[in-house]
């Protein structure tokens, strides 16, 4: 099968998923525990997957349990660093309020319109868990 490829008037390629930064809360509050909100997390990028999106979503790609501790100062920074990266390139960011907002959410929604940046809120509503599937 062959695919023909354009550019569009922003010199984007047309055709292909939006380039999209998922944003949710994943420090546990005392409504949701860390494994609802990975649960929720997951859902999320079901959810945008679902809308033909291409998303990315750093608390899945790097887990803190896993690769960085944003309590370090060199982590923090190294995190800071490459959301600023992937930003330049995405079409816009989602920010998934259902758990509602953390600090991290707020300065990233705050740095996202100071620099011009493109951002939407969305909600998966009540069942979220519907949306959500089991990874093992």
């Amino acid at each position: 099968m062959k695919v023909a490829l354009r550019l569009d008037g922003n010199g984007r390629l047309k055709g292909l998923p939006r380039l999209v930064i998922l944003e949710s809360r994943f420090s546990a509050i005392k409504r949701f525990t860390d494994e609802q909100n990975l649960a929720y997390a997951r859902a999320c990028l079901l959810d945008s997957l679902a809308r033909g999106e291409a998303p990315i979503m750093a608390n899945l790609l790097y887990d803190p349990a896993f690769w960085l501790d944003e309590t370090l100062r060199a982590d923090s920074f190294l995190a800071a660093a490459t959301a600023t990266a992937w930003r330049r390139a995405a079409d816009f960011t989602v920010f998934y309020e259902d758990h509602g907002t953390s600090s991290a959410m707020r300065k990233a929604r705050h740095w996202i319109y100071e620099k011009g940046f493109k951002s939407r809120s969305r909600y998966l509503g009540p069942p979220w868990s519907k949306h959500a599937r089991s990874v093992n």
